[in-house]
């Protein structure tokens, strides 16, 4: 391989601006129609989904047909610095191979070339009609009186050859490098600043903010770059969810006062002035959009005695409002809407259930029903915003972990990550002119603490500060044979997997992913392993990595969503939640490999073994509470009910009872099982965070380690030198 400057190398050949992701157009391979971009093969009435590494597989072997590429070389080029084993890349092979119909002795496709790689041995042609060169191979042996003659001409074939290869790749469509964004925070003012919006023209954002005193929430501009922010209104209810009118002179907002229960939306024209009265709304409204022609609004809004928020469309000229959208009846239903460029559809989030979101789009005249961009069947979406060309929408959702921003296209097509490594990433605003984003950011930092417990399950002393960092440290666990513990933690500047001494001594990385969000890690019986999940490729795996390690191997490879992963009782297997059938479930898979056997039937998200390996508790997305099951198969049963929804990861089970978090008022509780009532255990004095793993029970049952939020920063940041 050749030395290049770049943080990956690459094989010979290959365009220096490929960077890494391989994404490029279509093209053809045989019978088969390759699209890239939408993770798929065609070929006729046939489709086939293929993983996204598989996918920058096979788009590698194209760009040389005929040229053997070694193991070390793929593996390099598709996973970079990400350690993976050589397996890992036999494995999308082998589902190539599978997808493509090839044979791996007589191959059409894919031809394997013993002790050194693969080269690909069918015919290519991309969309632009170039065909790439193909490397000449197998000369056949020669007589000696006309070897010189046959080798020199053999030379100046190939030297030829290498020239048209140089020549054809110079002239391909390039592929645009991958950048990582830089950003600058844009408001980092006390408090929370609330629904972040880009002017048109991209030179001012318009907030909702308590102000310097924590006084009230009131409308507020800043020039991007400028030195302050400067009070738009000035009243005493609240006021929140600004939307600039499409020319940017005035703002639309929501006043409504918690105490009256009364709701209306204002226009104030820009830089200020008195606030005029454009219609009625309801208190717990959540969305506000102006379109783009300036004659209407769409917010959002519930039936009498309905419980499900719809969409509604209120014209400015007639003031008539018509509900536009019909979610699904005791749902929560459909809010942060947002008209595309051109007005005529309308991007929204639907809330099925607490836990899962999708983004939906639907024509404004009704032309057609609202359809879904995403299908994640886990995730919560927080904010949606268009491209400024109207051909995808960008969105925050907890999909791969924590919140980060995703692009889908209008058309269709897998979800990508918009690379913008930050925490806790919400509520994009893209000024709809000059193409800019801001975006607003949680930064909370989060301690791991340990209290003991006594025989009756409550704490037995004051709980003691354990692993503490200016960052956030997560999702504890407890080694079963000695005194270390497993997290999750952002120390190094990127998320990561660390272990050390309950102490805080003795600390080491495991990972090095640099952007992928791991979570949930989990040991082995004997405590040499540690189990997480991680999406590296866009959709979580389960990867496994020694104690004393520093290289994770992938343990799960598909394009389904594998999730909170924790070992067996026994050490013999692993139990994890995956979408692979569609629905999120409790699987089981050999812990050395093999093929995973679904465990629950009607919901599973994250499952714990008993003490005894003779049961498995577990919850579920869509229901509050804990249910057990036999190991061996049978009925559930609700054990705890005091569980709520985004507190899926807020409990652990104990040898005769579990422990839980309740959120008003904020305690960690014990309910013993049978018919005892819960108990509290402890009441922090500040927030538990939600969404993952906050506790975890030593293995004899008496120490509790559990996160604890000591203070949250709250910012908007200006994404620099990208459009959108």
């Amino acid at each position: 391989m050749t030395d290049t400057n770049d943080s990956v190398a690459r094989p010979r050949g290959l365009p220096q601006d490929l960077e890494g992701t391989l994404r490029r157009d279509g093209f053809v391979l045989g019978d088969w129609r390759v699209e890239p971009r939408r993770n798929r093969i065609v070929a006729g009435d046939r489709e086939r989904a293929l993983d996204p590494r598989q996918i920058d597989v096979l788009v590698a072997l194209a760009l040389q047909p005929g040229t053997v590429l070694t193991r070390e070389e793929l593996l390099t080029l598709v996973w970079g610095d990400t350690f993976v084993s050589e397996n890992t890349l036999s494995q999308a092979i082998s589902r190539l191979r599978k997808a493509l119909g090839d044979d791996r002795q007589e191959p059409t496709y894919i031809e394997t070339i013993s002790r050194s790689g693969y080269r690909l041995v069918a015919r290519v042609v991309w969309d632009d009609g170039y065909e790439p060169p193909r490397a000449v191979t197998d000369v056949a042996p020669q007589p000696a009186a006309s070897r010189r003659i046959r080798i020199l001409t053999g030379l100046a074939i190939l030297a030829g050859m290498a020239a048209l290869v140089w020549i054809g790749v110079a002239f391909l469509p390039r592929i645009a490098p991958v950048e990582i964004p830089t950003t600058r925070p844009e408001l980092t003012l006390p408090g929370n600043q609330f629904g972040p919006r880009l002017s048109p023209d991209g030179a001012y954002v318009a907030f909702a903010w308590e102000g310097p005193e924590q006084a009230g929430w009131d409308i507020w501009i800043q020039r991007l770059g400028g030195d302050g922010p400067t009070r738009v209104t000035d009243h005493a209810d609240h006021e929140r969810l600004a939307t600039w009118a499409p020319d940017g002179t005035a703002l639309a907002f929501v006043r409504f006062s918690e105490e009256a229960a009364e709701c209306g939306i204002y226009r104030v024209p820009m830089p200020g002035g008195p606030a005029e009265r454009l219609a009625d709304c309801q208190p717990g409204m959540r969305s506000l959009d102006w379109s783009p022609d300036g004659n209407r609004l769409v917010l959002d809004g519930e039936e009498p005695g309905s419980v499900t928020r719809a969409l509604y469309l209120h014209d400015l000229d007639t003031g008539v409002r018509r509900r536009w959208t019909d979610p699904q009846e005791g749902t929560p239903g459909d809010n942060s809407a947002t008209f595309s460029p051109d007005g005529t559809l309308v991007a929204f989030r639907r809330q099925h259930s607490a836990s899962r979101h999708d983004v939906m789009v639907a024509a404004v005249d009704g032309s057609s029903e609202p359809r879904a961009l995403t299908d994640d069947r886990w995730g919560r979406v927080r904010g949606v915003e268009w491209s400024t060309d109207g051909k995808s929408l960008i969105y925050s959702s907890n999909r791969a972990g924590q919140f980060r921003l995703w692009r889908v296209a209008l058309d269709g097509g897998a979800p990508q990550p918009v690379p913008v490594h930050d925490t806790w990433v919400t509520q994009p605003s893209i000024a709809r002119e000059q193409g800019n984003m801001i975006y607003r950011t949680f930064r909370d930092s989060v301690d791991i603490w340990e209290f003991p417990l006594d025989d009756d399950g409550r704490a037995a002393a004051e709980p003691t500060r354990r692993v503490a960092s200016t960052r956030s440290e997560r999702h504890p666990a407890w080694s079963p044979q000695t005194n270390a513990i497993a997290f999750v933690s952002d120390r190094s500047g990127t998320t990561e997997v660390w272990s050390g001494n309950v102490d805080g001594t003795a600390m080491l990385r495991h990972t090095d992913f640099k952007g992928p969000l791991p979570a949930a890690p989990s040991w082995s019986p004997d405590g040499s392993k540690i189990v997480f999940d991680a999406a590296v490729d866009g959709h979580a795996d389960l990867w496994v990595v020694e104690h004393e390690s520093r290289k994770p191997m992938r343990w799960t490879s598909s394009i389904s969503e594998d999730r909170n992963a924790v070992f067996s009782h026994d050490g013999d297997s692993i139990y994890f939640a995956s979408d692979r059938g569609g629905t999120w479930e409790i699987w089981r898979m050999p812990a050395d490999g093999g093929e995973a056997v679904q465990m629950t039937t009607n919901g599973g998200f994250r499952a714990q073994p008993s003490r005894d390996g003779e049961a498995l508790y577990f919850v579920k997305l869509d229901t509050p509470g804990v249910w057990r099951m036999p190991v061996a198969g049978g009925q559930a049963e609700l054990v705890l009910s005091g569980l709520s929804l985004s507190d899926w990861g807020s409990w652990v089970a104990g040898e005769h009872g579990i422990y839980y978090v309740t959120r008003s008022p904020m305690t960690i509780a014990y309910s013993p099982f049978g018919e005892a009532p819960p108990i509290t255990i402890h009441e922090p004095t500040k927030t538990i965070p939600y969404l993952g793993r906050a506790l975890s029970l030593s293995a004899d049952g008496k120490r509790m380690l559990f996160s604890l939020i000591d203070h949250s920063d709250d910012e908007v940041m200006a994404v620099e030198q990208a459009r959108f």
